[in-house]
């Protein structure tokens, strides 16, 4: 299921400097740049790296620095985690209502009024809520709260922000309404369409779905927010989702539907729409998935991808 490229000739490794206390609280990478969370003794900060620094999502001001510039942005307070993708970053708080976000807020996706092309670190505050996990999509934030509430800000034109009004720009966390009577596990952005797991194995999507990705049985373009059933009734566990791609997990097994492009979805077809999830085959005893716009990873339980 991974598909294997071959590293650029003018490619090089960058070397991250470390002090024997630090330690890395996380990674994550975008669509053209990573991010590494450290944490040292008495501070945090992250380093990113990329193909310039064009959204302002590698946290520096400047935009004309070299292809794989690495650049080091301080974080303030205690941060357990950090998210990434095509346009934009931010940091998950150990405890409490507090992100940092960068990057551009041209879509709404910083939840910040302004619409700066470039933006620089901005602290964002969810009510009374304590955050548990921050998912970010090629123009759009999900905060899910420890209680399992959803929160969702950015572009909205194809529904995948799963509010009841769809369309336009939302610039401000607003709770996502349909998802209220339930607790939410686990979001997964794509480029315009989520994925959305909850407590019980309960699995939703909306928004693009001109390849099938949200799982409907149809290639309808626009889809809101309603209920994926996989095969046999099985219970995710685990979901991830790729540019026009979408996976789950369930009692270990692989299920994946979407665009079936160079073969991403790990099933025969390698072209064209899959549009209800099927089974990869020759997966057994899966515990994680890792998903890009053009690629996908399995881990199994001994170890192997």
């Amino acid at each position: 299921m991974c598909i294997r490229d071959r590293v650029p000739e003018d490619a090089r490794i960058e070397l991250i400097p470390l002090e024997e206390e630090d330690v890395v609280e996380g990674l994550s990478a975008g669509l053209k740049h990573s991010c590494v969370l450290i944490r040292s003794s008495d501070s945090q900060r992250v380093y990113s790296w990329g193909n310039r620094n064009h959204f302002g999502q590698l946290g520096g001001a400047s935009t004309d620095g070299p292809e794989q510039q690495l650049v080091c942005v301080p974080i303030a307070g205690r941060n357990a985690g950090i998210a990434t993708s095509a346009t934009h970053s931010a940091v998950l708080p150990s405890c409490g209502n507090l992100l940092r976000m960068w990057g551009t807020n041209q879509l709404g996706q910083l939840s910040s009024p302004r619409s700066d092309k470039l933006f620089g670190i901005c602290d964002v505050i969810l009510g009374k809520e304590d955050i548990g996990s921050v998912t970010l999509g090629a123009a759009t934030s999900f905060a899910v709260t420890r209680n399992g509430l959803v929160f969702a800000c950015g572009v909205n034109n194809f529904g995948q922000l799963g509010l009841e009004s769809g369309g336009g720009i939302v610039a401000d966390f607003t709770p996502v309404k349909g998802l209220m009577r339930h607790t939410v596990r686990q979001v997964a952005a794509g480029a315009a369409h989520t994925l959305v797991l909850g407590a019980e194995g309960e699995l939703w999507s909306c928004g693009r779905n001109q390849s099938g990705e949200c799982g409907r049985g149809h290639s309808n373009p626009s889809q809101p927010l309603e209920r994926v059933v996989l095969p046999d009734d099985k219970v995710a566990s685990s979901i991830a989702a790729g540019q026009s791609s979408s996976f789950a997990i369930a009692e270990q097994l692989v299920y994946a539907w979407g665009k079936a492009e160079s073969g991403v979805l790990g099933l025969p077809a390698t072209s064209g729409s899959v549009r209800q999830p099927l089974l990869v085959g020759g997966l057994e005893e899966v515990v994680q998935l890792s998903v890009s716009s053009s690629r996908a990873v399995a881990r199994c339980q001994d170890g192997r991808s």
